[in-house]
């Protein structure tokens, strides 16, 4: 069965339909999450999710809070090629889709762990970017979670973008690549 067509049926037909592993979008997009295809993912759905989507789940100790977009294109901009850049943007695009999971407990979630990485898979897919992530993603991911924990948690350095300041910033950085 051809999944994409079928949530597409369900668009066409304004049926909501739920099920196991069904997410419905802002867009109005169902994704099955447990068989995420490529197609299933538009970047203003994930740009959503990811804007309102605040690091540590916005208990940070000043005012600034960190959106999940925010925190993407400061990991995109350290990169020194096109893919990394591209992956910056979307390393933590599940996040958009699924929700964040503080690291400590996901650590003993299996089966969300499977989920995210197929998903992040189908996003890789559909945006051109390698999965898994590179080396480089990953440590300008590490550099800028200390970063962001100095400006946020322990100091008041940090003027964070507001949620819709950042999905748009985020928006127009990808649309400049893809």
């Amino acid at each position: 069965m051809n999944t994409a067509k079928t949530f597409q049926n369900f668009r066409d037909n304004n049926t909501l339909f739920c099920g196991p592993g069904i997410v419905r979008t802002h867009s109005g997009n169902y994704i099955d999450v447990f068989h995420p295809e490529p197609e299933m993912f538009l970047k203003e759905d994930i740009a959503e999710g990811i804007a309102y989507c605040y690091r540590w789940r916005g208990q940070t100790k000043f005012g600034s809070k960190i959106t999940v977009a925010e925190h993407s294109m400061n990991v995109a901009w350290r990169a020194n090629n096109h893919n990394d850049f591209i992956a910056g943007l979307f390393h933590d695009a599940s996040e958009g889709i699924l929700a964040d999971v503080p690291s400590p407990i996901k650590a003993d979630m299996k089966l969300y762990k499977e989920i995210e990485a197929r998903v992040m898979f189908a996003i890789a897919l559909r945006f051109g970017f390698s999965w898994p992530l590179s080396l480089a993603v990953k440590r300008h991911d590490a550099i800028e979670l200390h970063l962001e924990f100095d400006d946020c948690m322990l100091n008041d350095n940090y003027k964070a973008l507001s949620p819709e300041a950042a999905k748009a910033a985020w928006l127009t950085a990808v649309n400049s690549i893809l």
